[in-house]
């Protein structure tokens, strides 16, 4: 890639963000006697709204955008041509997955939880145990940001490093 291309690239990456949100959006609604809001006859549970889509949209980790697969497309042509980039890539990619398993998992506490406090509001040994489970997914999942953010961050650096040389090769 050329001067103009990789500066471009660094710009288009350098919009993308990572933020804490403890996948908000997994939670189940819950009124204020602590009975879980059902939204259908088949016993599904109303969840937290996700956030606006614009805001998704730059937020690298967030499962439910676009925004991994922009940020990996947006590094096709130069992890081609550098093998640091194409590690830093994979390495990320890998990273992603599990954001999109831990999601999951949340999710699947949760519902656990509201079919608890709904059917079985009285065992408390379990409610408490899913709440430890959800608890520890958290902060798996707030581990696994800063982790994304240190490849984001290597990956901007990297191009830093692939501007400077061409920079200097100018010269």
């Amino acid at each position: 890639m050329n001067l103009e291309e990789l500066t471009l690239l660094r710009k288009e990456l350098n919009k993308f963000k990572v933020v804490k949100c403890d996948m908000v959006h997994e939670r189940v609604l819950i009124d204020k006697e602590g009975v879980p809001q059902v939204k259908d006859a088949l016993q599904d549970y109303m969840r937290q709204s996700l956030c606006p889509i614009e805001q998704r949209s730059v937020r690298l980790g967030c499962s439910h955008s676009h925004s991994n697969s922009q940020f990996d497309q947006s590094l096709e042509q130069v992890a081609k041509q550098d093998v640091e980039i194409q590690r830093l890539r994979t390495d990320l990619n890998v990273l992603i997955t599990e954001v999109y398993r831990l999601d999951h998992e949340k999710g699947n506490l949760e519902k656990d939880k509201a079919d608890h406090l709904f059917m079985h509001p009285d065992n408390l040994g379990a409610i408490e145990t899913t709440n430890a489970l959800l608890d520890t997914t958290i902060s798996a999942h707030r581990n696994l940001l800063d982790k994304i953010d240190q490849k984001r961050k290597a990956i901007i650096t990297r191009i830093d490093h692939l501007l400077d040389e061409i920079n200097e090769g100018s010269n």
